[in-house]
């Protein structure tokens, strides 16, 4: 008479009581895991149930420390781009279709000096994005880009502008002016309009779906709204890259 599971219980017991030299090293090394968390390693690797445990023990081994990689990795690439840093200017405001709106300027590191490898291309689109703490992304293009239009062509839009040789980025962005639109209808659908934190980006090519996406040329900056102790004024803000103003003209005769 043949008792269901017998020759598999067999091995497992004959597996038992071969000799420690003998057993596989990751056999022991789990034995010694089980027995600091207080469980018998005998009977853990004996019974099929123990050796499920520890498999998916291993697993989960596994799965952390491939995470921890790959964040150390993603952190690794977010280092070699450069950073956009809040100089604390003023703040620009701006209503628009009775909307009420708020222009950040920020500073770009290819805007310093020694950094002019960390430029980005000139014949390229580029957005600048919010991410918002519930999920929420908010972009759009960088300002000031120039389109000339050229007879028909005056139809196309700004990509294919871009490819036909049309458009350019903006002078003061290629500089290291970064201007960030910030809605006040934004603030208040994503629930920081009285207080919370979003983070800036810019990409290329298209606006970006996720604060590390390939086409991100840019660490992230954290911004804590509302932007306390500042000045706002309607006018555009003047930064070290901004022509200078022109002379006051003489009063008229």
């Amino acid at each position: 008479m043949t008792i269901p599971g017998a020759a598999k219980t067999a091995k497992l017991v004959r597996m038992d009581e071969r000799s420690e030299d003998s057993r596989p090293d990751w056999l022991w090394r789990l034995a010694r895991v089980r027995y600091s968390e207080g469980v018998d390693p005998a009977g853990s690797l004996r019974s099929p149930a123990g050796l499920v445990e520890g498999t998916a023990m291993r697993i989960r081994v596994t799965l952390i420390v491939s995470g921890v990689f790959a964040f150390a990795a993603a952190a690794a690439l977010a280092a070699d781009k450069p950073k956009l840093v809040d100089e604390e200017r003023a703040l620009q405001e701006l209503r628009p279709l009775e909307r009420h709106t708020y222009v950040l300027t920020l500073e770009a590191e290819w805007g310093l000096k020694g950094k002019d490898k960390l430029r980005p291309a000139e014949d390229k689109v580029y957005f600048v994005n919010l991410f918002f703490p519930d999920g929420g992304v908010y972009s759009h293009r960088v300002l000031g880009a120039p389109v000339f239009g050229r007879g028909s062509d005056k139809y196309l839009d700004y990509p294919e502008r871009v490819e036909r040789g049309q458009a350019v980025a903006d002078p003061q962005f290629m500089k290291g002016e970064v201007r960030c639109l910030v809605p006040d209808y934004q603030l208040v659908r994503h629930g920081i309009a009285k207080g919370g934190d979003f983070s800036v980006v810019v990409s290329v090519d298209d606006a970006a779906t996720a604060i590390d996406a390939k086409n991100v040329i840019t660490q992230p900056i954290e911004i804590h709204w509302p932007i306390k102790g500042r000045p706002v004024q309607t006018k555009p803000v003047r930064t070290s890259h901004s022509p200078p103003e022109p002379p006051d003209e003489f009063p008229g005769k």
